[in-house]
């Protein structure tokens, strides 16, 4: 019998896919950023909560703008699940006064991280503003990509969106559920990595 619930447990673990498997990002771990509001944070803290959203972002970015109601709502929704938010703004282009502006003029609620030398970005290979990284207690990546597919192009987005990829992200991850998909393209502006 014992050997039977074991082989079940195996093929039940087999069957969910990797979404499930937390996986340790060292590089993502080491990683110490400071806030707009001058907190010194460290991205291993992360395993203090069921998980995390990073979404990169840029105020000069119009589809970042645009998104913000919607990371607020998501964050507001996940909150109580433990579910850690950061926004970060890759570059040293603005200033921390710049960055802070933009997060009161948008009323985000989670903490807003300066990535001035890229090591965030480059740890997680982001592309573009706004992309979201959905990641584990210990930096593992289970979603990239769009926050939905409202966004067409650049310059063109649909009223309503009919995928709303981060919030079935977290909501499967939660309920320890595959994730699918597990990347998008996201639309947005180029990061520019030295």
């Amino acid at each position: 019998m014992k050997k039977v619930l074991f082989v079940f447990l195996l093929l039940a673990s087999t069957v969910q896919g990797q979404s499930l498997d937390w996986k340790e990002n060292k590089p993502l771990q080491k990683i110490k950023l400071i806030s707009s509001g001058g907190d010194h944070i460290r991205l291993r803290s992360i395993d203090r909560h069921n998980g995390a959203v990073i979404v990169f972002l840029s105020p000069e970015c119009p589809l970042s703008q645009v998104y913000t109601r919607e990371l607020n709502e998501l964050y507001e929704q996940h909150k109580h699940n433990d579910m850690a938010f950061y926004g970060v703004f890759p570059g040293k282009e603005l200033s921390p006064a710049q960055i802070e502006a933009f997060r009161r003029q948008y009323k985000l609620q989670f903490p807003i991280l300066m990535d001035i030398d890229y090591r965030l970005s480059g740890a997680l290979h982001a592309k573009v503003t706004p992309e979201v990284f959905l990641c584990d207690p210990w930096g593992g990546v289970h979603y990239r990509g769009a926050i939905d597919d409202r966004a067409v192009s650049l310059g063109k987005l649909n009223d309503y969106a009919q995928e709303t990829y981060l919030f079935n992200a977290i909501e499967m991850w939660l309920m320890q559920e595959p994730i699918w998909p597990i990347e998008t393209n996201a639309i947005g502006c180029i990061i520019e990595l030295p």
